[in-house]
């Protein structure tokens, strides 16, 4: 039960997170975040056109639909607005979604936003580039290898690209990384050079180039910043999603 007076809960949270108070809710920021309906499944074709929203006892995911499963996608979710009493309750249910995300892949919002978080204090040492905004030190680049197991994603081994002594991480079936440092100023410590770290888009311009995930198979690599995550195959960026999208 929430309290709106305190912004607490009375009792413990049956789904809470191991890292925040299991009497805290909406991650203990509810002027940033709102969770009216609990755990959230938002359903994307490949192409990145969204499908449908669906509010269940699952994990927060994004579950991407290949080309190959659109059709039988589309087969359930109509069978079960045209011959069931209460469509909504039954596309919201854990038994029909477990069975649609059974069709595509799994990106787990928390996990995601959980990697780039646990990233944050490994600052860069300056031997490469410096910051000139007085906002702290730049943080290296992360990268992680992705595979999925019965179509949900899995984090595996980690490298430290955005260091100059750091390592790819070996591939999985996508390859995640962070961008911590983007729109912040800096310059080359080799030359004085001044730069702006570029932001939105843009920042996958050579992530794209270099991607080995193509069109409508479902598989997108993965880029995650501070506020938004990205996912991505040689086309260019193909779902986008906030910190908050999922909570609202």
């Amino acid at each position: 039960m929430y309290d709106a007076r305190l912004g607490r809960r009375w009792n413990l949270d049956p789904k809470s997170i191991p890292e925040i108070s299991g009497y805290a809710c909406f991650k203990n920021n509810p002027l940033y975040f709102t969770d009216l309906k609990g755990d959230s499944g938002e359903y994307y074709y490949s192409k990145g056109n969204f499908l449908m929203k669906s509010t269940d006892n699952l994990p927060n995911a994004a579950i991407v639909i290949p080309d190959g499963q659109l059709h039988r996608f589309n087969y359930i979710k109509g069978v079960i607005e045209r011959n069931t009493k209460s469509p909504k309750a039954v596309l919201n249910s854990d038994k029909a979604n477990k069975k649609l995300r059974s069709l595509g892949m799994t990106y787990l919002i928390d996990d995601m936003f959980k990697f780039y978080d646990n990233n944050e204090t490994d600052v860069h040492d300056g031997s490469v580039s410096k910051p000139r905004d007085g906002k702290g030190p730049f943080i290296n680049e992360n990268a992680a290898a992705v595979n999925f197991i019965d179509g949900v994603m899995s984090i595996g081994a980690k490298g430290d690209y955005g260091h100059p002594n750091g390592s790819y991480p070996p591939y999985g079936k996508v390859s995640m990384h962070t961008h911590p440092n983007e729109g912040r100023l800096g310059f080359l410590t080799s030359n004085g050079k001044k730069f702006t770290n570029k932001s939105g888009n843009e920042a996958h311009e050579d992530d794209i180039d270099g991607t080995r995930q193509r069109p409508g198979t479902g598989y997108l690599d993965i880029g995650v910043t501070k506020t938004a995550i990205r996912l991505y195959n040689s086309s260019g960026v193909v779902i986008q999603l906030t910190r908050g999208q999922m909570f609202k």
